[in-house]
């Protein structure tokens, strides 16, 4: 044999070294590589510099392609460790998290029936102190359980000097919302959140872009947007400092953990706010759906999910099911909208009998004069200056309705993706046909259903006749119908194809209503 460096032969010896070399150096290049976890939920991909996680790919409902059913995902992959989602970090001393990102990690991998257990062994990161990360990744769900502990002889100088926290980020693809117009603004976005027990809110990060708080475990903190979240859990009870940042390219929530041993544990939820999901994972989670309502309109949100779901099952289409919510919900609220139409029919006759003579007072009385020839006129007919609040009850219980509606199907998870019609995505506007411009507010793209909405708003407007009224009257409340036809079409306009669609089916059976109640007889 001929070495082609040397051109000279090549004894038995150094062919025998050349190979036990390579046997010693292949496994240290396979531990230099990523190590990947792929679970029936998530991807995941860990550097061993800084054994932190360097890529996540989360699905639903699962990650195998092969499985019916559309799926969804979100994705990160960091360039670099400072930017990976899950990360540990020393508060307060960057070069020790410089440090500890990037040292090199040995890997021992494990797995069971229920989970994946990848343990990351730091090289010492400073004099007789190391860092161990164990990564316990369900195959089921979308639960991650971390578990941080600081190592060696001199563990406790750098725990009660700095201990470690972990920090949550999003950054980059990760997270990240998709551009919106409109009110839609409103609700797409990245936001850093707690929750609480039941009580969910927004880190207030104002025009410094942060805040930080004093929470006592147990709590949820982390980042969400409309449909996705990363959220953390701390395990063990104690007092933890939470600080969210936010700007215009990142957001991020850091826990600093504190106290004796110096070993933090961590509850991870990295998947989609979806009610079935959350609560297999915790359900304190679900404080987090609907979390900006009163209690008693979230309970009112989850009496429309449920709904909303047996029709899907019933169907198997979600498009249909809005539309026979809708029919659900006008039928339930029967026994009140009956109360308030006859309350509109007293209204509505006792102002075309008034109206006539406050016509003539109006016009030849001035200030008491006038106001005590109206209390007499009001007085005469049995009724006072506020008889006209009773036709504000029609639109009064409507009100939560509709904000129930909103909220629920504005953040239905399964909606996303689902296509209806020409629509190819009920949790975004219907995108019907793009603009060769842009139209401020309105966007890009002109939306066929607000149109179709306004349409029959409009028809079921011109179809309202209360025979109450007089023709000067009628007129008038044909004229303000109109205007809020108007309004709710810039209000809806780059709101959800599917709350669209809910709202045209509502005014559709108020159309089919008026116009059966013409040729019923009227049941007063």
């Amino acid at each position: 044999m001929i070495d082609p460096i040397s051109r000279s032969p090549v004894g038995p010896r150094r062919v025998h070294r050349g190979i036990a070399l390579w046997l010693l150096l292949f496994p240290c290049l396979v531990c230099a590589g990523p190590v990947t976890v792929t679970t029936g939920k998530m991807v995941l991909e860990f550097s061993t510099i800084g054994g932190t996680l360097s890529r996540l790919e989360v699905c639903h409902p699962a990650c195998d392609q092969s499985r019916p059913g559309s799926i969804t995902t979100f994705r990160f992959h960091g360039e670099t460790s400072r930017q990976s989602p899950i990360a540990v970090v020393i508060p307060g001393d960057d070069a020790m998290t410089r440090q500890i990102a990037g040292s090199d990690y040995s890997v021992d991998r494990s797995a069971d029936d229920a989970f994946v257990t990848l343990i990351f062994e730091s090289a010492p990161v400073e004099s007789g102190v190391s860092i161990r990360k164990v990564y316990r990744i369900s195959r089921t769900s979308y639960d991650i359980r971390l578990t941080i502990e600081v190592t060696g002889e001199n563990r406790q100088r750098l725990a009660s000097r700095h201990p470690p926290a972990l920090r949550l980020l999003g950054t980059g693809d990760f997270l990240t919302t998709r551009e919106s117009s409109g009110f839609a603004e409103s609700y797409e976005g990245l936001s850093p959140v707690y929750a609480v027990g039941d009580d969910a809110s927004v880190f207030d990060t104002g025009e410094d872009g942060e805040e930080a708080m004093t929470l006592s475990a147990p709590f949820w903190a982390g980042l969400r947007n409309r449909f996705w979240a990363l959220l953390a859990h701390p395990v063990d009870p104690g007092r933890i400092r939470v600080t969210a940042t936010s700007d215009e390219q990142t957001s991020s929530v850091t826990l600093s953990g504190a106290g004796e041993p110096p070993v933090h544990r961590f509850l991870i939820y990295a998947g989609p706010l979806q009610l079935d999901e959350l609560k297999a994972t915790s359900p304190s989670l679900t404080a987090f759906l609907y979390a900006p309502l009163w209690f008693w309109l979230r309970w009112l949100c989850f009496a429309l999910y449920y709904p909303l779901t047996l029709l899907y099952h019933v169907t198997g289409n979600y498009g249909i099911a809005i539309i026979l919510l809708a029919v659900v919900v006008k039928i339930a609220m029967s026994p009140l909208t009956a109360i308030a139409d006859r309350w509109q029919r007293k209204v509505d006759t006792t102002r075309s009998a008034l109206q006539p003579h406050l016509d003539v007072i109006k016009r030849n009385f001035r200030g008491e004069e006038q106001v005590k020839r109206i209390h007499a006129l009001y007085g005469e007919h049995g009724t006072n200056m506020f008889y006209t609040l009773k036709s504000l009850f029609g639109f009064l219980i409507q009100i939560p309705v509709f904000i129930a509606a909103f909220y629920m199907l504005n953040e239905n998870f399964l909606l996303s993706g689902v296509p209806f019609l020409w629509i190819d995505d009920l949790a975004q506007p219907d995108h019907f046909i793009r603009l060769p411009f842009t139209l401020p507010f309105f966007g890009e793209y002109l939306n066929l259903m607000p149109f179709v909405m306004t349409g029959v708003t409009l028809l079921a407007s011109l179809s309202h006749d209360s025979g109450a009224l007089s023709q000067d009257l009628r007129r008038k409340q044909r004229n303000h119908l109109f205007v809020m036809a108007l309004l709710f079409f810039v209000l809806l306009y780059t709101f959800p194809a599917g709350m669209v669609l809910y709202w045209t089916s509502n005014n559709l059976i108020q159309l089919a209503k008026d116009l059966a109640g013409r040729v019923l007889p009227d049941p007063q």
